[in-house]
C-alpha cells in the first residue's frame, strides 16, 4: 500500500477488503468447488482493495476545518455628570509627596478635561482651606487655571480628619452628578466619624451616587520608596472599598498614570464588552462609529481571555452612545450557542 496514504485511511481500506473476502466465502461454500472459489476470493480481494483505495481516498478527511463566522454590536453607556472633591493632606509629613501629587493632580484632571467630562471640582486641604470651589471645568485650556490653586501648603494640622473634612465640604452637590471624592495623605484618617458614618453622610449629600478614592499608604504595612513613606490607611481604604471606589499607592513611582486610570471610572463608560463566544483571537476585527480600530496595549483594545471580553484602554474607551462592531471565527463552534451567526459571503464590510 502506497506510503502516502494515512493510517486512518489504511485501516479504512483493510477493513474494507475483509468485509468483502467475508461475503464471498460465505457465498462460496460447495466443496465441489474450493478452486473456483478460492480464484473467486483472489479477484474479489483485488477488486475490492482497489476499490477500497479508489473511493477510499476520495473520502478520506482525517480532520476538518470548521470556520463559524460572528458579529456583535454594542452601544455604550452615557456619560456621568462629575463632581469632584479632592481632600488633599497639607501635614508636614507630606514634604516628599509634593512633587509627586501636584503631578497626579495635574493628570487627573487632564484626563478628565480630554474626555470631555461634565466635570465641576472643589479641592480642599485637610486643614480645611478651600483651594478650589466647585469650579466648572469643561475645555483642557483650563487645566493651567485649575492645576495652580492645587499646590497646598506644609503647615498644616498634624492630625488629619480627612473624611470628616468631606462630609463638611460635600456640600451642594449636583442631583444629577456623581460625587467623586479622592483623598490623598501619608497617613490614616483620624477623624471622629466612623467610616461607616462618615459614608452615610456623604451618600445623603449625593443623591447622584457616591465613589470615594483612597490614594495613601499601602495595606497592611505602609509603603516607602524612593524616599517617599506613608502609613497603612485602614480606614481611608475601607470607605473606599465600602463606596466601590479604588485605592491607591501614594508611594507609587508611576502616581499619574495611576490617577489618570481612575478617570474612566468616574465617566461612567463602559471599559468591559463581554463576547458571546470565544473567537479566534487573530480574526478578530472591531470597529468603533465605523472606524476600525487595531488592538493595541494602550488607549486601544486587546482581548481578555479570562473573561472572554473586548477591554478598551485609556483613551481608547469608546465615546458616550458609540457603537462598537465585533467580527471574529468562533474558535470553538460546538460551544458558539446563542450567537448572530453571519451568511457564508457575510461580512460587516
Amino acid at each position: 500500500m502506497p506510503r502516502w496514504v494515512s493510517p486512518s485511511c489504511r485501516i479504512r481500506m483493510v477493513s474494507a477488503c475483509v468485509v468483502s473476502t467475508r461475503r464471498e466465502c460465505q457465498k462460496k461454500s460447495d466443496s465441489t468447488r474450493v478452486r473456483a472459489t478460492v480464484l473467486s476470493m483472489h479477484q474479489t480481494t483485488t477488486i475490492g482493495c482497489l476499490n477500497a483505495l479508489v473511493f477510499g481516498l476520495v473520502g478520506c478527511n482525517d480532520y476538518s476545518i470548521v470556520k463559524q463566522p460572528a458579529r456583535e454590536s454594542f452601544f455604550q453607556d452615557s456619560r456621568d455628570n462629575v463632581d469632584l472633591l479632592l481632600i488633599i493632606d497639607d501635614s508636614p509629613s507630606m514634604l516628599e509627596e509634593t512633587d509627586s501629587v501636584a503631578a497626579a493632580n495635574e493628570s487627573l484632571l487632564a484626563s478628565l478635561l480630554l474626555l470631555e467630562v461634565d466635570l465641576r471640582v472643589r479641592a480642599v486641604t485637610t486643614s480645611r482651606e478651600v483651594l478650589l470651589d466647585w469650579t466648572p471645568a469643561d475645555s483642557i485650556t483650563q487645566l493651567d487655571d485649575l492645576t495652580a490653586p492645587l499646590e497646598a501648603g506644609l503647615e498644616g494640622d498634624r492630625f488629619e480628619a480627612g473624611l470628616d473634612v468631606a462630609v463638611e465640604s460635600a456640600t451642594d452637590v449636583r442631583d444629577e452628578a456623581v460625587l467623586h471624592v479622592v483623598i490623598l495623605s501619608d497617613e490614616d484618617d483620624g477623624s471622629q466619624r466612623s467610616v461607616t458614618e462618615a459614608i452615610d453622610a456623604l451618600t445623603r449629600s449625593a443623591p447622584g451616587g457616591l465613589r470615594l478614592h483612597a490614594v495613601t499608604g499601602d495595606l497592611p504595612a505602609g509603603c516607602a520608596r524612593n524616599g517617599v513613606a506613608a502609613d497603612p490607611a485602614p480606614r481611608y481604604r475601607a470607605a473606599a472599598a465600602a463606596t466601590n471606589g479604588q485605592g491607591q499607592s501614594i508611594c507609587s513611582p508611576s502616581l499619574a498614570d495611576d490617577l489618570e486610570g481612575l478617570t474612566a471610572g468616574f465617566t461612567g463608560l463602559q471599559r468591559s464588552f463581554p463576547l458571546t463566544s470565544i473567537p479566534d483571537e487573530d480574526s478578530l476585527l472591531v470597529w468603533v462609529e465605523d472606524a476600525s480600530i487595531a488592538p493595541a496595549a494602550q488607549h486601544a483594545w486587546r482581548w481578555m481571555p479570562a473573561d472572554n471580553a473586548l477591554w478598551f484602554d485609556g483613551f481608547g474607551v469608546p465615546p458616550p452612545k458609540a457603537r462598537i462592531d465585533v467580527e471574529y471565527n468562533v474558535a470553538r463552534p460546538e460551544a458558539g450557542a446563542g450567537i448572530a451567526r453571519l451568511p457564508d459571503t457575510g461580512s460587516l464590510r
